[in-house]
């Protein structure tokens, strides 16, 4: 098996990869966050009705029926059930957090992460009192009419509560400016990058990178799985609002139009810090027209990282068949489609710019001649350098130049076109390498390259796996080391 394969096996965590060197499985392929949130999807589509509604139960038209209890007693169950898996998995993120440590001598930033763990925790602790009195709520033997007045109020409690942590939490993740000069306020995201590429910048090699950006994903998980947490009380609240008076929105309404789109920006903030890492990491070429190779442990880093992104947005594992009913969750991508990435030196690539966003697709030719296309999504973005002295006074990270006619260009910057896919791989594609073409729509050739499909696993017994693609090349450019 080659060297690259067997990376990107370790970074993805399957068990075709020696146990010693295997890294940790993410936690959201054992605790998906639609499981979380308790709603079904079928491809892109969402039930039209959340799974397991507890407090929805006791509103509407309260007609009772030989199995209306028994119907009220597995909901809460289910309910029960899912949060507590998802309190000791927080604990276990935490405990995994604690055991690294930064080699950095002293932790950038450390108090305001502090402070905004501190946030994070209390909102916890908060939510966990909204689930006591759910849990209470659902054993009380009081009269239906009671219960039906009590999950009203505890409803629009909720809703007055928490609706503006999601506002809270999404401050918490990517920062703000604040006041009349605009002073930044960092969130998690700029603060575990600083950390980040600093340790680094130690020295690192396959095991160490693997540790850093586990570390990363260990806490971007648990601070989002409290979010999740928060919003699935909202769903939960708006679902019992929604059957005591239609007029309202439900819960998967309040997902759809208003948390999704603030959990895909935090996801793609995620993305770009490591990439930002990876970036600033590659080893630029020390001589004109010298290749600009991609170490295959950042390009293993960056398979973990697409795959974790489809995870995070309840990516597709399926095409979900045809449907007639429910809502669309927008721009879903798939957790087991073929995605990559082309590194490009300059400041445009084939008449793109950063920012650029448009339909595209790969195709490529399967073990067997089997031939397959995966439609998606390419964009291109500017991943910029972060230049800092070392503690020995070096200046890191400034950049590199690009030879333009006969003059050196300095460059801050490095393109990355980015390929998502979003359509779903067959269940039978058999692993390997393939060549794969980039294509627009069409039909033009963007870029050529080598591509691996591997089994990913789809539970965290790794029992069920499923076929996942990706790719990543360079594009030779006339880069050099700037300011050496």
């Amino acid at each position: 098996m080659p060297a690259v394969v067997v990376t990107i096996l370790v970074w993805v965590g399957t068990k075709a990869a020696s146990a010693a060197a295997s890294a940790a499985v993410s936690k959201l392929v054992g605790i998906p966050v639609n499981m979380v949130l308790g709603i079904n999807v079928e491809g892109a589509t969402l039930g039209t009705r959340m799974e397991a509604v507890a407090l929805g139960l006791f509103t509407g038209n309260m007609v009772p029926e030989p199995t209306f209890e028994q119907k009220v007693a597995k909901s809460f169950l289910t309910l029960q059930t899912q949060l507590g898996e998802l309190k000791q998995d927080l604990t276990e993120l935490r405990d995994e957090m604690a055991t690294f440590q930064w080699h950095v001598q002293s932790k950038f930033n450390e108090s305001d992460e502090e402070k905004l763990w501190k946030d994070m925790l209390s909102l916890d602790h908060t939510l966990d009192s909204f689930y006591t009195q759910l849990n209470s709520l659902g054993k009380s033997k009081a009269s239906l009419e009671d219960k039906r007045w009590r999950a009203v109020e505890l409803a629009n409690n909720i809703v007055s509560s928490l609706r503006p942590q999601v506002a809270n939490t999404q401050m918490s993740f990517l920062g703000e400016s604040v006041g009349a000069g605009r002073e930044r306020v960092q969130g998690f995201l700029e603060i575990w990058q600083q950390q980040a590429l600093r340790d680094a910048d130690t020295g690192w090699d396959g095991q160490r990178l693997a540790d850093i950006y586990v570390l990363l994903e260990s806490k971007f998980t648990r601070a989002l799985l409290i979010q999740v947490k928060c919003v699935r009380l909202l769903m939960e609240a708006y679902e019992a609002l929604q059957k005591e008076d239609p007029s309202e929105q439900g819960g998967v309404d309040f997902l759809v139009d208003e948390y999704y789109p603030v959990l895909k920006r935090e996801v793609e903030g995620f993305r770009d810090i490591v990439e930002t890492l990876a970036v600033n990491l590659i080893p630029l070429p020390t001589g004109q027209m010298l290749p600009l190779n991609v170490p295959e442990q950042i390009a293993g880093m960056l398979a973990r990282l697409d795959m974790f992104t489809a995870q995070a947005l309840a990516g597709k594992i399926s095409d979900g068949g045809a449907q007639t009913s429910g809502r669309q969750l927008p721009g879903v991508p798939a957790v087991t489609g073929l995605w990559g990435r082309v590194v490009v030196p300059g400041t445009r690539w084939i008449r793109r710019a950063p920012g650029s966003k448009e339909a595209a697709r790969v195709t490529f030719t399967a073990q067997g001649g089997r031939t397959v296309t995966c439609n998606g999504t390419l964009e291109v973005r500017a991943v910029k350098y972060l230049p800092y002295k070392n503690p020995g006074g070096t200046m890191l990270h400034k950049g590199y130049q690009l030879q333009v006619g006969n003059e050196p260009r300095d460059m801050d910057k490095m393109l990355v076109a980015h390929f998502t896919p979003t359509d779903v791989l067959p269940r039978d594609l058999p692993e390997g390498e393939a060549e794969v073409k980039l294509e627009d729509q069409g039909g033009d050739v963007l870029a050529q390259t080598q591509a691996f499909v591997v089994p990913i696993p789809l539970d965290e017994e790794q029992k069920a796996t499923a076929p996942y693609g990706t790719f990543t090349m360079a594009f030779t450019g006339a880069a050099g080391l700037r300011g050496r």
